[in-house]
């Protein structure tokens, strides 16, 4: 439509206002969609030229509507890219100049206050669009960061639970890194794992506050909201009251995570807030998905953990085998070399366990010794070791011990064994089978941990050869400054 100096004020202003808000309402589509780069190409020029036609009919080079090409061109270089942006600033130019020059070089058709009025209303449009527009691209920008940096954070927490599982640390290691990864993305103060042992119960296995080991069962009314969310299968969260600080109380909360594999639950992981926070709910999912790596990585530290423990313990009497005692020989021998300490190892072989096992069955035979084993568990320091080599021999390597110390146990051992197994009661008669079985005992000591390990065990060897030639049920000591010590009665009965 065309507007003449002289023309109908009254079309005049329609035609300004209709095409303002035309151009307003194209703008605003641009800021408030997610425009393809061809569709927010197609805006922009619509834009361009709409703004173009508005300053024609309102005066040309008179017109300040040229205050409106600042939008599109914003918009192209926000929404699109840099070479966009310049692309519309050299179209901008060239429309306004076509609208400048070519227009008939008449007043606007608007009274000049009425002109102004509108000039400024929709400049402070214009920058309210603008700033709209920036901010809500910096919000964009900011999600997309946090977004990334979340990702991440999950990527880098997943790969560090599968590398410590695929790397063979053991589960405490493995717990570490969980519980580490797990109280940093969500600024926990605290945090624990729990694992279902045998017995269905959950046992505190780690904690960020509590040294391995040393954490305290609490009780089964404080872990139901752990049960819970191993029925649920998904996180459960309560609050957990907080002491006065202050003079206010603040709230934490205290979140359950379940520990799932393909094959069931194994544990929970637990976390406990800061005073005052809650976890959100972007950290659920981040726990959610952690879980999920980690129980295949505590499963896996725990297979390990086991096949360790069966490759290094004989499984009739729960105590290490021949090859482990041998290792652990050598280890306490080097120690006891630069502590310059004594160290002594006892020899030791079960006497008429063959006539046990003839006359009442192996059975009988492994009931006596496992009997044996948990009657030197019971006489030992933790820093001592006792293993089975083999049959009916078994050896024990004593730290920091001379051979008077060593001599001392042996005798205990002997003559405790008698009524340990007058007491088991998986034992079938007992009481024959206590008064036939009976202990050689052989000890040697190295006094300053310089003899090899070879060496040693030949000493002790030899002196278990001579309690048994002096008549068995009685410990022989190869040190100098120790005698033999055999016992007053030597058990000799027979089973008949």
């Amino acid at each position: 439509m065309s507007v003449s100096a002289n023309g109908d004020f009254v079309s005049g202003v329609l035609t300004a206002l209709v095409g303002s808000l035309y151009v307003l309402l194209t703008a605003l589509s641009g800021v408030f969609e997610e425009d393809k780069a061809p569709h927010q190409g197609a805006v922009t020029l619509g834009d361009m030229l709409l703004i173009t036609a508005l300053i024609w009919v309102t005066g040309g080079v008179y017109s300040e509507y040229y205050l409106l090409y600042y939008l599109p061109v914003v918009v192209a270089a926000v929404r699109l890219d840099t070479r966009a942006g310049i692309v519309a600033c050299l179209m901008t130019t060239v429309l306004y100049a076509f609208a400048a020059f070519k227009a008939p070089p008449a007043p606007p058709v608007l009274p000049f206050e009425t002109f102004r009025v509108l000039t400024v209303c929709l400049s402070a449009l214009v920058l309210v669009l603008f700033f709209s527009l920036l901010k809500r691209e910096t919000k964009l920008c900011e999600d997309l960061r946090d977004t990334l940096h979340h990702s991440l954070r999950r990527v880098a927490a997943v790969y560090d639970v599968a590398h410590a599982a695929n790397t063979g640390a053991d589960l405490a290691g493995v717990l570490s890194v969980i519980l580490d990864h797990a109280a940093r993305a969500t600024d926990a103060a605290n945090g624990s794992v729990f694992l279902l042992v045998e017995d269905g119960q959950l046992k505190p296995t780690a904690s960020l506050s509590t040294p391995p080991g040393k954490a305290e069962t609490p009780s089964e009314l404080a872990l139901a909201p752990a049960r819970q969310a191993i029925a649920a299968r998904a996180p459960i969260t309560t609050t957990l009251p907080a002491r006065e600080t202050a003079g206010r109380t603040e709230d934490a909360s205290i979140v359950y995570v379940p520990l799932l594999t393909p094959v069931g639950p194994i544990g929970v992981l637990s976390l406990v807030s800061r005073a005052g926070r809650k976890f959100a709910r972007r950290q659920l999912d981040f726990l959610t998905s952690l879980c999920s790596e980690a129980a295949l990585a505590i499963e896996n530290a725990q297979l390990r953990s086991e096949l360790r423990r069966l490759a290094i313990t004989d499984h009739l009497t729960g105590l290490p085998n021949r090859r482990e005692i041998e290792g652990r020989l050598g280890l306490e021998l080097e120690r006891a070399a630069r502590c310059d300490r004594p160290l002594s190892l006892l020899m030791i072989d079960v006497d008429n366990l063959k006539e046990v096992n003839d006359a009442f069955g192996h059975a009988a035979g492994d009931e006596v010794l496992y009997a044996l084993a948990c009657l030197m568990k019971r006489n030992m320091r933790s820093s001592e070791v006792a293993g089975r080599l083999g049959g009916d021999e078994f050896a024990v390597v004593l730290p920091e011990t001379d051979a008077r110390q060593a001599s001392a146990l042996a005798d205990r051992l002997i003559e405790g064994l008698s009524p340990a197994l007058a007491a088991w009661a998986d034992l079938p008669d007992s009481r024959v089978i206590a008064e036939t079985i009976g202990m050689s005992i052989g000890v040697a000591e190295s006094k300053d941990g310089t003899m090899s390990p070879k060496d040693l065990t030949a000493h002790a060897d030899a002196a278990l050869y001579e309690a048994k030639r002096t008549g068995k049920n009685r410990s022989w000591v190869t040190s100098d400054s120790v005698r033999s010590t055999p016992l007053s009665r030597a058990k000799t009965n027979s089973i008949s």
